[in-house]
């Protein structure tokens, strides 16, 4: 099985004409050859694929898509915010929330906390402890999942968390429990930051958007160019190759 080879045939391939003939050849579960079948050599391309033939004709034939939206806001301020992507301790966290106090001023954001990097000392980071960490300041720690955060006292009352809560009628005990832990998850979170953007961080929010957008412009730009004299070539494998990067 690990060294199985098959051939995807379609007509509809993207990247390439509509109507096209276009083989994906394939060995071990992975694509290791692309490239256009001329109609004098399908019958001899069916018959060497034999069992291995996946005949896609008639459909159509594209990429995984993978993370295939994205919240342009939410990525420009998480642009804005120090990221925590590779953080593995509770002790590199607090180094991290210390060096953003020190570029940050009014209100101290990161992001991209993986709770699984921490294993299970992620259940002590909790409100008393960020309040610990930064107490004068408010602290605002966003997951990387990106639908769940943490905060300390002074950013859970500058937000009104405690309000959001009950206005989404959260559970009494889960909101004795959120509070304790500082973390604001579900959809009382998405009322939380939503209700926030406005009032505590306005000029970053329409500043994170716009930084989000001319990267985007210039990556755009970028990639078709790249890939446009990639293109001018383009035959079978080749055209493969580069569309792995492409």
């Amino acid at each position: 099985m690990a060294n199985e080879r098959g051939i995807l045939l379609g007509d509809n391939v993207f990247g390439y004409r509509a109507g096209e003939t276009v083989a994906v050849g394939y060995l071990g579960g992975k694509i290791d050859v692309v490239r256009r079948i001329a109609p004098a050599e399908l019958p001899a391309v069916i018959e060497a694929a034999g069992r291995g033939l996946l005949d896609a004709r008639g459909k159509l034939v594209l990429p995984g898509l993978i993370d295939a939206h994205l919240h342009a806001l939410a990525s420009g301020m998480l642009m804005l915010s120090t990221d925590l992507h590779s953080v593995n301790s509770r002790a590199e966290l607090a180094d991290a929330v210390r060096g953003a106090a020190e570029r940050d001023t009014e209100f101290v954001r990161l992001g991209g906390l993986d709770p699984s990097r921490l294993g299970d000392t992620v259940k002590s980071i909790d409100r008393a402890w960020l309040d610990g960490l930064l107490g004068g300041r408010a602290l605002y720690i966003k997951s990387v999942e990106g639908h769940s955060a943490w905060f300390n006292t002074l950013a859970w009352e500058r937000i009104g968390v405690d309000g959001v809560l009950a206005e989404v009628n959260v559970p009494v005990t889960r909101q004795r429990e959120m509070y304790e832990s500082g973390r604001v998850y579900g959809n009382a979170y998405e009322h939380a930051v939503t209700d926030a953007k406005p009032d505590c961080y306005a000029d970053e929010h329409a500043h994170g958007g716009l930084l989000h957008r001319d990267r985007t412009r210039r990556r755009s730009l970028a990639e078709r160019a790249r890939c446009a004299g990639r293109r001018k070539d383009r035959q079978g494998i080749q055209w493969a190759a580069s569309s792995r990067d492409c």
